[in-house]
Formats: structure tokens, C-alpha cells, sequence
């Protein structure tokens, strides 16, 4: 399962704790482990961590054309250009998409 920690409000605003979670256009996603149990309370270094269910979940994100830059620690994960380390981000990953166009009812973007 994927599982979002953190996320920007629907409009943007304020956000405890996060810098960047202020445009609506932000999340924070739990790291997969293999023994079954929900995401939570993990990092990269644990025994649990699930390698391979982080990459399909980086593969879909990176497959949607909306999705800027997302950030989390795994050197593998980084040397096959899934994502970019940035401390901090040992125990989640930090995604971010791009507004998308906006779309005007009867007439062009």
C-alpha cells in the first residue's frame, strides 16, 4: 500500500513543519516494508524496508508527467535516477507535482 504522511491542504497554506508543503502541491509518502505491516515509523536503513516496492512506487510517479522532483535518501534509488537526496529524508519520500494547465470551460487553456 502506499501510504501519504503528509500532505499540502487542497488550496495551500500554512503547514506545521514542512517548508515546502505550503502550495497544494506537495506530499509525503511512507516507506513500504516487506514484512506486511502498514508503512511507518521506517527508514531506508531498517531490515524491513522494502526496496523494490519503493522503486514500482517512484517508476508510477515518475511515469506522470505532473511530477517535478521527488525526493528520498536510497543511494540506489538516487544512482537510477528515481529521486534526489536531500537530508531528512530518510524515512519518507517527498513528492511534488507542477500545477497543471488551467482549464477554462468553453474555451482554451
Amino acid at each position: 500500500p502506499i501510504t501519504v504522511n503528509d500532505a499540502s491542504k487542497p488550496r495551500g497554506g500554512p503547514t506545521p513543519d514542512h517548508q515546502t508543503h505550503q502550495t497544494g502541491m506537495c506530499c509525503d509518502l511512507r516507506v513500504p516494508r516487506t514484512d506486511g505491516t502498514a508503512p511507518g515509523n521506517t527508514t531506508l536503513h531498517d531490515p524491513t524496508y522494502d526496496r523494490d516496492a519503493m522503486r514500482a512506487m517512484l517508476s508510477a510517479f515518475r511515469a506522470e508527467p505532473l511530477v517535478r522532483r521527488i525526493l528520498f535518501n536510497d543511494p540506489v534509488l538516487v544512482r537510477e535516477g528515481f529521486c534526489t537526496a536531500l537530508a531528512g529524508h530518510d524515512d519518507h519520500a517527498h513528492a511534488e507535482i507542477t500545477a497543471p494547465a488551467r482549464v477554462v470551460a468553453g474555451g482554451d487553456s
